[in-house]
């Protein structure tokens, strides 16, 4: 059984189509890339997927229940484009962050009691941050605080996870360090992780399928199967047509 399906998902802004009939399904475990120009339907599939948005057509199943009546929210672990934004000189610690995720879990006085810390000491583990717990978010580098950002998401032990252009403004050992802590999430873990990347080469070598978008449709490959090649040659046609090389 998938863990997320998709099933004839349409869905508008007033009368501009944003996605149109996307059939897709994802399984435990899988490392899906989404992958398309700008304005091709990523963000609204994924505002769809986390319920910001209602599909005007179509249903969204989670473990074969449509999502709207049995989610858990906390089931989703969500890093958005807008979390580099933050401001830099909010005070926070960055036990701090990563606790701000547990706050449904504090009781009446909302506290972080002795279960708590240890959930947070093993999110930061997790991400090789464990020494950085009293420090300033403010004051560490970008690489450093995306890692504390994976640590919030991960200290409700979700069971998808949705990075939304993450590696944005990131050196390119930050990106490598990444790479490496999801990869070890999700092998450890047996996460399911979407990803949404403009780095097209270097994330189909990680990630085991592929999902294009074009024009509000999508396209899945397994990655082995998918080619840059080809992919920036459709892109190049007139009308950014990407349809001959792909299937549903």
């Amino acid at each position: 059984m998938a863990l997320l399906e998709l099933k004839n998902i349409n869905f508008s802004y007033q009368q501009e189509k944003a996605v149109e009939n996307v059939r897709l399904s994802i399984e435990e475990g899988d490392f899906v890339a989404f992958i398309g120009p700008n304005g091709s339907g990523k963000s609204t599939l994924l505002k769809l997927i986390l319920g910001y948005l209602t599909p005007d057509k179509g249903e969204i199943l989670w473990q074969g229940q449509p999502a709207s009546d049995v989610m858990d929210w906390s089931s989703i672990g969500y890093i958005s484009q807008q979390v580099k934004e933050f401001n830099q000189s909010f005070p926070a610690t960055v036990r701090e962050i990563v606790g701000s995720n547990l706050y449904n879990k504090m009781g009446f006085i909302k506290f972080l009691n002795s279960s708590l810390e240890e959930k947070i000491a093993q999110a930061l583990k997790l991400v090789d941050m464990e020494g950085f717990m009293r420090r300033k978010i403010g004051n560490l580098s970008g690489g450093q605080q995306q890692r504390v950002f994976i640590a919030r998401l991960m200290v409700n032990d979700p069971d998808l996870i949705i990075l939304d252009e993450p590696l944005v403004g990131l050196d390119i050992k930050a990106q490598d360090d990444f790479y490496r802590i999801i990869g070890e999430i999700k092998e450890k873990y047996n996460k399911t992780i979407i990803m949404v990347s403009h780095d097209i080469q270097v994330i189909s070598r990680h990630a085991n399928r592929v999902v294009c978008f074009e024009e509000g449709q999508v396209y899945s490959h397994r990655a082995r199967e998918f080619s840059y090649d080809d992919y920036m040659y459709d892109l190049r046609q007139t009308n950014l047509r990407i349809i001959p090389r792909h299937e549903h």
